[in-house]
């Protein structure tokens, strides 16, 4: 299962709904064949251009991702082939009729494309300048601006999760941030990656004040994410890790060498495997654990002091090994 189907008219089905992909295919094919059609009749250089640029655009939006700028650019090709129909002495009464009505209707829907791209760009923008704020430390100051984002685009999904991640930081009211992650995951409740965000949020929260409640509610999420796409082996690890907060290393073990078994050259999930054996008191396993991740980064001389000083030591959890997950609420 993935969270992007890297196909356009598969995506609006699935995120707007059959009638929606219905009206959207409409609208392509209806600019696909006025622009044949002048095509035809005109051989304008111009519209062979923009047709075959709505081919193209099409043709690949049918094998990968469609971000926002290139929803603009089909904007601009289907508004340009329906309005641009040039008029002729020889087409009877209801055809001018029908393309007087049809050129209404794209002058309607161009100016709501207009504004709804105004609305997206400022959206995006708002965004990036609270995310930054966010990073920076200025919490409140990327709220404000997280909202504002919302207001011009409702459907923000990334807003959203950042200003929960900062009601988090900030610690505000239970109830509140319990809500704020609600919103966050609720515009796509499907997807395995909104789960994943979850469970992120809630380690965040557990990061934040220490309560175990929060740290179940992340197993609990990533668990729903794995559950949903299992093929996405870095949530392997993060659930190993969270077993291990919880001093089950039996579990965490697990599911790191599942991590392991599909990524055997994921270093950090190497360290993480030593931490737990650190943890249960497994010298050699430990050591082990190191020498592997030691030979996936030969330059790392900090990891060889670090295998050095644990073969040396008569206990194991005398020795600092790094291994963790810093709460980072993006995948």
């Amino acid at each position: 299962v993935f969270d992007d189907p890297h196909n356009i008219f598969l995506h609006q089905a699935v995120t707007g709904g059959v009638p929606f992909v219905l009206a959207f295919i409409g609208l392509v094919v209806l600019a696909a064949w006025v622009g044949f059609k002048r095509i035809k009749q005109t051989k304008d250089l111009f519209t062979v251009a923009v047709f075959s640029g709505l081919v193209s655009l099409l043709a690949m939006a049918c094998f990968n991702p469609f971000s926002i700028p290139n929803y603009l650019l089909l904007a601009f090709f289907l508004s340009i082939l329906i309005v641009n129909e040039p008029a002729s002495q020889e087409i009877n009464e209801n055809s001018k009729r029908f393309a007087k009505v049809l050129r209404i209707g794209a002058g309607v829907l161009g100016t709501l494309i207009i504004v709804v791209s105004i609305l997206f760009f400022s959206s995006e923008l708002l965004f990036y300048s609270g995310a930054k704020e966010y990073n920076r430390g200025q919490i409140q100051k990327s709220l404000n601006l997280l909202k504002l984002s919302i207001k011009a685009n409702p459907y923000q999904e990334f807003s959203r999760i950042y200003i929960a991640a900062g009601s988090i930081r900030l610690g505000l009211n239970e109830k509140i941030i319990e809500e704020r992650i609600s919103q966050a995951i609720n515009l796509h409740p499907h997807r395995a990656s909104a789960f994943a965000i979850s469970s992120n949020l809630y380690y965040l929260w557990f990061y934040q004040t220490g309560q175990t409640v929060h740290l179940d509610s992340a197993i609990l999420n990533i668990k729903q994410s794995i559950a949903k796409d299992p093929y996405f082996m870095r949530r392997y690890g993060r659930l190993g890790y969270y077993y291990l907060l919880k001093g089950q290393t039996q579990q965490a073990l697990a599911y790191i060498k599942t991590e392991l078994s599909f990524e055997p050259q994921y270093l950090p999930a190497w360290l993480l495997l030593a931490k737990v054996y650190q943890f249960e008191g497994e010298k050699e396993q430990a050591i082990l654990a190191l020498k592997k991740a030691s030979n996936l980064s030969p330059e790392n001389k900090e990891l060889k002091i670090l295998i050095n000083m644990a073969e040396k030591a008569t206990e194991i959890k005398q020795v600092l090994i790094p291994g963790g997950i810093f709460p980072d609420i993006m995948e």
